[in-house]
């Protein structure tokens, strides 16, 4: 380019008998040199990859973050540009596809936004900026990220009406407060909280229901966090992200409630948090009462072991809960009385789910599975809980037929209410309500389908066993 410019000059100062061609030659010399220096050099590739000032850039966003795309020509091709940033310099990234460049951008976003040793670089006063807000929260004994921090900052400013009302409303409200709570880390609020639940005689299933629901809880937020610093939008975030059932979710969101409650009675939350009470929680639709037929019952207590046919019974003919079957003794089974009506099922507090305590009168048919089982001062169930329902399924298997979850606490409660025609009862020995027999159960099964359930004893299913077996071996 130097070259051709002192052409020129010497073209200028050069004297011509024709001025008109002199300046023409000029200009012609000066171009084709220019042009001959611009193809031996990638000077000109690099202005054809210069982005295309008639298009604007393309805007790719990920999580409420964005990056520009650059679509540019080169050798009459469009090629698209993302500019990466390392280490406070800019190097430009070309794409022949627009996804390739358009994935390129994302995974930009995610580097600079994405939680974890992801580095952002900034500038010096930024720095400064984030260093002091750190030793802020340090000294405060906050351990909530900054994200949060700021965010909680939003909601109290857009609450209290602007920033300058927010720190006299906060000195109005502690100096009111009639008790101050201590704030301490959520793992260790758990920790307390479970060891509690032990320490008070809580049941064992119930206890590691509460340890499994709490514990995912507690990982997902972050077993530092301190307790005042969880927030609804925490919550909503962390059911809206597991993969369970709606149901699931309700009974993720009830431990965390029991969790919560039990966090202000020890003062580690204030006692007017209600974060919990403005969650968005899915609608459980109820689903079809599923239910088993005498014969079906009869091939599962041909199929059962002896060491589980309590357990099958005692949901059959006394429409118990798995759970409570687990729980229960036999020391709480009162069967050897003088008057057949004495016979009943205590179940205490600790035992029954709804925690509240409820007898069950003991049906005849009951009475007689029952009887040889008998062993005083031992659970009814001495096996573990996996074992418990690993069991159902291989007896359903062995039987022929689908295990169906509470479908003999479903078909006694529905037998019961066919033949005694007594909500009342019923819904008191089964742990439900009135309403919730009336809506489930009632005319759900005919009275002779009823007494057909109840007349299934041990004689009667003897007879069944042996009449398969007779059938199989005319089929051999």
């Amino acid at each position: 380019m130097k070259e051709a410019s002192e052409q020129v000059v010497d073209l200028l100062r050069t004297p011509a008998k024709n001025p008109v061609n002199a300046r023409i030659s000029c200009a012609y010399i000066a171009l084709k040199n220019s042009l001959q220096y611009w193809h031996s050099t990638s000077l000109l590739v690099n202005i054809m990859q210069s982005p295309i000032s008639k298009k604007k850039a393309i805007e790719v966003t990920l999580h409420g973050h964005a990056w520009k795309v650059y679509p540019m020509k080169c050798r009459n091709k469009t090629l698209y540009r993302v500019v990466h940033r390392v280490n406070g310099e800019r190097r430009p990234k070309n794409f022949s596809s627009l996804a390739d460049a358009k994935a390129d951008a994302k995974n930009i976003i995610k580097e600079i936004y994405a939680q974890g040793d992801s580095k952002i670089h900034l500038a010096a006063d930024e720095k400064l900026d984030w260093q002091a807000a750190m030793n802020i929260l340090k000294r405060a004994g906050i351990r909530s990220s900054l994200e949060t921090i700021c965010r909680q900052h939003a909601d109290l400013c857009a609450a209290a009406g602007g920033a300058g009302l927010l720190t006299d409303i906060v000195r109005k409200n502690v100096s009111s407060s009639p008790a101050k709570h201590m704030p301490i880390q959520l793992g260790r609020l758990k920790d307390i909280f479970i060891s509690t639940m032990e320490s008070e005689g809580r049941s064992t299933r119930y206890v590691q229901v509460l340890k499994s629901y709490c514990g995912t809880f507690v990982r997902e937020i972050g077993p530092d966090t301190m307790t005042d610093q969880i927030t609804r939008e925490m919550i909503q975030e962390f059911l809206n992200d597991r993969k369970v059932s709606p149901r699931g979710k309700l009974n993720f969101a009830r431990a965390i409630r029991v969790l919560s409650v039990f966090g202000k009675r020890q003062r580690c939350l204030p006692e007017g948090w209600a974060e919990i009470d403005h969650l968005t929680l899915p609608l459980v639709k109820e689903g079809t009462v599923l239910t088993y037929s005498p014969d079906d019952l009869k091939r599962l207590l041909a199929a059962a072991p002896d060491t589980f046919i309590p357990c099958l019974t005692l949901a059959a003919f006394a429409g118990m809960r798995s759970a409570e079957i687990e729980r229960i003794g036999w020391d709480n089974i009162r069967l050897v009385t003088q008057n057949d009506t004495d016979r009943v099922i205590n179940l205490e507090a600790g035992i029954a789910k709804t925690n509240s305590r409820r007898t069950i009168s003991i049906h005849k048919t009951l009475a007689q599975w029952l009887n040889p089982h008998i062993r005083p001062h031992q659970p009814v169930w001495p096996g573990s809980h996996s074992l418990f329902y690993r069991l159902q399924q291989q007896i359903a298997e062995d039987a022929g037929i689908q295990w169906k979850q509470n479908a003999l606490r479903h078909t006694c409660i529905s037998a019961l209410v066919a033949i005694e025609k007594n909500v009342p009862k019923v819904a008191y020995e089964s742990g439900n309500s009135t309403s919730i027999i009336k809506q489930h159960y009632l005319q759900l099964m005919p009275p002779s389908t009823a007494e057909a359930w109840f007349s299934i004893t041990p004689v009667v299913v003897q007879r069944f066993t042996e009449e398969l077996r007779r059938q199989q071996s005319e089929q051999k």
